[in-house]
């Protein structure tokens, strides 16, 4: 089960790249090892890089191909939230997940 302090910090760095717009990557500059991690059937929406006290971290918001087409789908899928922290040798460790933070595309 995570800690507080690993929601609170999640939390905060999700809101803090979100509201400021910093460092938004797009998909294709993600690195291979991050890519391969993504669930399959899932597009990338938005990407930011973010340190924290010599951690480094990435948030992806995933979305469905497509999800935005007009009406959007009445049963739209989940829209997931990924964090992933940089290990040594540049792979990375899913940190968390939250498929309720992110409004559907209906």
């Amino acid at each position: 089960m995570r800690s507080n302090a690993a929601s609170y910090l999640t939390g905060l760095l999700v809101a803090v790249l979100l509201l400021t717009g910093s460092d938004l990557a797009a998909a294709e500059a993600l690195p291979a090892a991050l890519i391969r991690q993504l669930p399959p059937g899932f597009a990338v929406l938005r990407s930011a890089t973010a340190s924290f006290q010599h951690h480094i971290f990435t948030i992806v918001a995933l979305g469905k191909p497509g999800e935005n087409t007009h009406p959007p789908p009445e049963n739209a899928a989940a829209r997931p939230l990924l964090v992933f922290e940089r290990q040594a040798g540049r792979n990375y460790t899913l940190a968390g997940r939250n498929d309720r933070v992110i409004m559907r595309a209906n």
